[in-house]
């Protein structure tokens, strides 16, 4: 297979920002395959293989930095390392029975659902610390409760608080 050289250049950039998610946060192979797909040239099979690869390389360097900061829980590790061989050897082969279009549609429902879950999360988190602190100022208490209500979607809440009678000293 062929690549122009375009697609080889862009193809390195993916995974530089993937070896940067990698070290950064762990995740960064998801980043490698919907990227690489996007291109007619290069099949999904072929992306997981080659993402695959690239986790060997990124994998060993982040952890051996995690190792060195002594960062690793190891039983958790093992039992990942446990769940995650046979899975990984299994992969490869339902791999073969499964259509391109099936390996996307399942590919990006999943980062769907985790990106949803994220900012559900998030929110609820904000809200959380939000109401535990006391607000420095009126207008500071009036700017987080406009961000947490917007930010939510909740018609319901967003009605309530567009109803309420908010006094506040402008500086």
């Amino acid at each position: 297979m062929g690549l122009s050289a375009g697609i080889l250049c862009v193809v390195g950039v993916i995974g530089a920002v993937s070896g940067l998610l990698i070290g950064l946060i762990g995740v960064g192979g998801i980043v490698i395959v919907p990227s690489l797909i996007q291109f007619d040239e290069i099949e999904a099979q072929t992306a997981i293989g080659s993402a695959i690869f690239s986790y060997i390389f990124a994998g060993l360097t982040g952890t051996f930095a995690y190792v060195k900061k002594k960062s690793v829980s190891w039983p958790h590790a093992l039992l990942l390392g446990c769940g995650a061989i046979p899975g990984a050897a299994v992969g490869p082969v339902a791999l073969r029975y499964i259509s391109d279009l099936a390996v996307k549609s399942v590919l990006y429902g999943f980062i769907l659902i985790s990106a949803i879950h994220s900012v559900v999360g998030s929110i609820n988190d904000f809200r959380k610390r939000s109401q535990s602190r006391k607000p420095t100022s009126p207008s500071e208490d009036l700017r987080e409760n406009v961000i947490v209500v917007a930010s939510s979607g909740d018609v319901e809440t967003i009605a309530k608080f567009a109803q309420t009678d908010v006094d506040v000293d402008v500086d």
